[in-house]
């Protein structure tokens, strides 16, 4: 992750702690096999703090999930990944009914 999650919003630390969550639910990305005794569910998550401000969370290796979050000024929108269409307005409602089932349907 490029930012520190304890600067972030609240909102942005509840959906990133909420996508780990259901990562861990995952057979074996919940084995502490990494260095600080960290897994892979830990590291399952992507967020960036933009020049302007915005914080854009995203898949580490995107190959589990395609979308872009973008939280800015109390606002989520979405994205593809490498698309070029505009973002399209989220709530934070969808952002968390997603984490919760991101990794396990």
């Amino acid at each position: 992750m490029k930012a520190n999650l304890g600067t972030l919003p609240e909102e942005v630390r509840n959906f990133v702690k909420a996508l780990v969550e259901n990562a861990k639910q995952v057979e074996d990305w919940a084995k502490p096999d990494m260095s600080e005794g960290r897994c892979f569910a830990d590291t399952i998550a992507y967020v960036s703090r933009r020049d302007d401000g915005s914080v854009e969370v995203s898949d580490n290796y995107e190959r589990f999930f395609d979308t872009i979050y973008i939280y800015q000024d109390g606002e989520w929108k979405t994205r593809r990944l490498y698309s070029e269409q505009e973002p399209k307005n989220y709530t934070y409602e969808q952002c968390m009914a997603d984490a919760s089932i991101m990794f396990t349907g």
